[in-house]
């Protein structure tokens, strides 16, 4: 019996496990995301020329 509740200990452990690193790639992606999006307002700011281009908001939530 307490080889049962060994051996469930450790499909627990490699669950548990596997959850939080699939969590922190989650998580990862959110920032890699925060980046890309930080990159094109940038971009969007740039000077074309003699003129600077402004974006727009998309939504109200933007405010």
């Amino acid at each position: 019996m307490i080889v049962l509740y060994a051996a469930l200990a450790i499909v627990v452990l490699l669950f548990v496990t596997l959850l939080a690193l699939e969590i922190l790639r989650w998580t990862d992606g959110i920032h890699d995301q925060a980046e890309l999006d930080e990159q094109a307002a940038a971009e969007r700011m740039r000077p074309h020329g003699n003129v600077v281009v402004f974006p727009t908001l998309e939504s109200e939530d933007e405010l």
